[in-house]
């Protein structure tokens, strides 16, 4: 088997744990209460308007997970060799995607302004996801042996917008658990990240003429140098 395979295969099996953890999110939605004589207890309206949190749960975990996993499409489309920091770091991470389907069946059967904890417990399961999915495109963009582009803006780019959902994320925990009232909807952070990441890809686009001006000048003067001795 050569490295090339095995990061296939290592991509492959991150593909197929994802698939699976977004399918778990609906099961808990597939259970219907029913009486010693199999009738479901409650009317079709009742019952839906029983699920109306977990569906709204259901909704959330589905988009964030997809965009989890959008992001991760992304970072290991250039891998063409394993690392086992790259190893380890995935395993965890996909760890945080299992665990989330448990965790959105848990919170929100319990109303977040009565009890932020459930935020709490909810949004820093997603943020502990986006910290490491950031650090596995650090790995990527750091190591030549990992990813033939590493270095590279796109690359750069990449590492740029796990940091904006991550500090999303964060400020999303902060927010959500102090004021109840908003709790869940502190999540709409993640869709403003794209201004942030602009004005941080700006500034690197800005820094890099400089910094090869820079080091243009160093390698003028050291020639300079070498003539004059």
């Amino acid at each position: 088997m050569t490295e090339e395979r095995s990061a296939e295969r290592l991509i492959a099996f991150a593909d197929a744990v994802v698939a699976i953890a977004i399918t778990l999110l609906v099961l808990p939605l597939a259970e219907v209460p029913r009486n010693d004589t199999g009738a479901a207890i409650h009317s079709f309206s009742g019952q839906l308007a029983l699920d109306v949190s977990p569906l709204i749960g259901f909704a959330v975990s589905f988009f964030v997970i997809a965009r989890f996993w959008w992001a991760h499409h992304q970072t290991f489309a250039s891998v063409r060799r394993w690392s086992w920091p790259l190893v380890q770091l995935n395993v965890v991470w996909l760890f945080t995607i299992v665990l989330l389907p448990a965790v959105t069946a848990i919170s929100f059967e319990y109303s977040p302004t009565e009890n932020p904890l459930s935020v709490a417990v909810y949004i820093a399961t997603m943020l502990a996801s986006s910290v490491l999915l950031t650090a596995l495109s650090v790995i990527v963009h750091l190591d030549r042996a990992v990813a033939p582009d590493a270095g590279g803006v796109d690359s750069r780019n990449r590492v740029i917008g796990g940091a904006a959902a991550s500090v999303a994320l964060a400020l999303a925990l902060v927010i959500g658990t102090t004021v109840p009232v908003i709790n869940y909807w502190a999540l709409w952070l993640l869709a403003v990240t794209g201004p942030f990441e602009f004005l941080v890809r700006r500034a690197y686009r800005r820094r890099g003429p400089r910094a090869e001006t820079a080091l243009g000048a160093g390698v003028a003067a050291k020639a300079r140098k070498g003539l004059r001795s």
